[in-house]
């Protein structure tokens, strides 16, 4: 994908995301709060990631309706790869071996070790 996400574009994302539904910017700004933003900003940050191609925006009488054209769980795993690709040569053992080694709690270890062997049996390995 190659495209990344200002931090306030990937919350006004997360917002359009946990809307699941089209939302004009007053909806958005709803979900959002102010966080120091006004409604127009909200507004042209919306304009942007309808050009950057992550948001398609619908006119229904005199409001703009957008709604994502990439899932959450799609551009997460977008940046994933372009992180493991970029960072760890492609690796993704790499990455996982770094996290085991820092920020992996028992707890988090075992969710992981589930995870890999649903995987492994999704792909037949």
């Amino acid at each position: 994908m190659e495209k990344k996400l200002s931090g306030a574009e990937k919350e006004i994302m997360d917002a359009v995301w946990r809307a699941g539904k089209p939302v004009c910017v007053k909806d958005v700004f709803a979900l959002i709060g102010e966080n120091g933003r006004k409604y127009t900003t909200a507004a042209t940050f919306m304009t942007r990631l309808e050009k950057k191609g992550f948001l398609r925006c619908e006119k229904r009488g005199n409001q703009n309706y957008y709604e994502p054209l990439i899932s959450r769980e799609g551009y997460l795993k977008s940046r994933t790869d372009d992180f493991v690709r970029e960072v760890y040569d492609d690796r993704a053992t790499e990455l996982i071996a770094s996290l085991c080694r820092s920020r992996i709690s028992e707890e988090d270890y075992r969710e992981l070790m589930a995870a890999l062997e649903r995987g492994a049996k999704q792909t037949g390995s």
